[in-house]
């Protein structure tokens, strides 16, 4: 069984575009995260791929593996990423706010403001937060237009650059 979920973790890896969690890995597979984990040492131990990040946002990639720098994440990079995503949610429109979306590339966090088509629970809130972290490589500040604070809101609004439906 042990080996079975080595190979399926070894080729998703080794597919996937961008650095995987244990969380996707256990997602996409069905396996366990325990499986999860004896696969991850194995491979982390044979050299096939190295770990990337720290606790808890620990990702893992083929070895020599180079993710695309932050600085190089340009609007049009942020929706070609998040736009697959986004289609997967009832969602009416997803823009940016903040400081990537004042131009700055470098920033730690995009901050991501949605407008969800009734009411989306907060695990697929938390899911979609998580995959859009996953694909940016950036922490991600996600709001509700419904959620957000009325006394920031319009400020969030008046910068928000939508990348994703229309308003």
């Amino acid at each position: 069984m042990e080996e079975i979920a080595y190979k399926l973790v070894f080729h998703y890896i080794q597919d996937s575009e961008t650095p995987v969690t244990p969380h996707e890995l256990s997602r996409v597979t069905g396996k366990s995260r325990v499986s999860i984990h004896t696969a991850l040492k194995k491979l982390l131990l044979n050299g096939d791929i190295e770990k990337m990040g720290a606790s808890p946002r620990v990702t893992y990639a083929i070895k020599g593996f180079t993710p695309i720098p932050p600085s190089d994440l340009t609007l049009e990079d942020i929706k070609q990423r998040i736009e697959p995503i986004l289609k997967k949610y009832p969602i009416f429109y997803a823009g940016i706010f903040g400081n990537v979306a004042d131009g700055e590339v470098q920033a730690e966090q995009v901050d991501i403001m949605i407008s969800p088509n009734g009411i989306l629970p907060i695990i697929s809130l938390k899911a979609l937060e998580q995959s859009l972290a996953e694909a940016l490589g950036k922490k991600i500040n996600l709001a509700t237009d419904q959620g957000a604070n009325k006394f920031i809101k319009a400020s969030m609004l008046k910068g928000l650059k939508v990348l994703y439906g229309k308003i």
